[in-house]
């Protein structure tokens, strides 16, 4: 779903005066960026928002936030790094409809928006508003036992972890049981998440504006087992028969460990994260140039 310009209007009543910059320190050029982009905004009287170990790195201690800050009150959120700190971010804002530009400091890069050679230009057209908001999918994961309720944007991966052994994932669909698969995982992807660790495994590419959650085995026992995609009101439950320990991850970046007799709960959140977009493009031509699909011609 694309959207022009701006969908928050008691963020943006006053215009842009408050940024959140979240950023991959690892990456080579991300250091001087980040300065740079400080110093800018400081001049127009912007107030910047950091994240604690970033803020210690840059010696810019007056400028460090908690996520919870950051959630309160940033207006715009600038993503540095690649599309794992996209992620992040995405669960940092999650229902405060923060709109978030993705500056991608990498190579493939499927959810950031513009490299970091185009930054200078952009900014104009983010404090103009010149933009396209973009929709996204989010699953909400909840573990029994335990109130805390996580995010994904991407997936949420059940695996075996070290152990060399398969792992048996009882799922239900609304409460209906589907199978017990015995695997080396499972997936339980948004269709933005249909192009990461899902793809990997087996599972279909899925346009990112379908309303719909995948569950992708992970290298079935059984061969009939295959991707299985469900409505967005879908609830997935999967639990562990196993008797080694399942490891979950969220986003590739966070997660925890689930025992014999533990359920997890996955299903679509009601809220949607809000990437920014400069211009429409085309998914498909996306999908050949990150995935590098030379295709074939026919000539007469």
């Amino acid at each position: 779903m694309q959207v022009f310009g701006n969908t928050n209007k008691r963020k943006f009543s006053n215009g842009v005066r408050k940024i959140a910059i979240i950023a991959n320190l690892a990456k080579e050029k991300v250091p001087n960026i980040m300065r740079k982009l400080v110093r800018d905004f400081e001049k127009k009287n912007i107030n910047v928002f950091l994240l604690e170990d970033t803020a210690r790195f840059l010696q810019r201690k007056d400028l460090k936030a908690d996520e919870e800050k950051i959630r309160k009150n940033a207006q715009v959120l600038i993503s540095l790094g690649g599309d794992g700190t996209l992620l992040k971010a995405a669960r940092i804002v999650r229902d405060e409809n923060i709109p978030i530009l993705g500056v991608n400091m990498g190579s493939l890069g499927f959810l950031t928006e513009i490299t970091y050679k185009n930054l200078n230009k952009t900014l104009p057209i983010l404090f103009n508003k010149k933009y396209y908001i973009e929709k996204r999918n989010m699953l909400t994961v909840g573990v029994r036992g335990d109130r805390k309720r996580l995010f994904a944007l991407n997936d949420v991966v059940l695996s075996r972890g070290a152990s060399a052994r398969i792992v048996k994932l009882k799922t239900y669909i609304d409460g209906s049981y589907l199978t017990t698969f015995a695997a080396d995982g499972l997936i339980v992807s948004t269709s933005t998440g249909s192009t990461a660790h899902s793809l990997s495994s087996g599972g279909p590419i899925v346009h990112p504006s379908m309303d719909c959650v995948l569950i992708v085995p992970i290298c079935p026992h059984t061969l009939s087992n295959r991707p299985v995609v469900v409505p967005n009101r879908s609830k997935i439950k999967v639990k562990m028969l196993t008797e080694s320990t399942v490891d979950y991850t969220i986003d590739g970046q966070i997660g925890g460990k689930l025992n014999k007799g533990d359920e997890i709960e996955v299903k679509l959140t009601p809220f949607t994260v809000s990437l920014i977009r400069l211009k429409k493009k085309s998914f498909y031509e996306l999908l050949r140039k990150k995935l590098k699909w030379s295709g074939s011609s026919i000539s007469k």
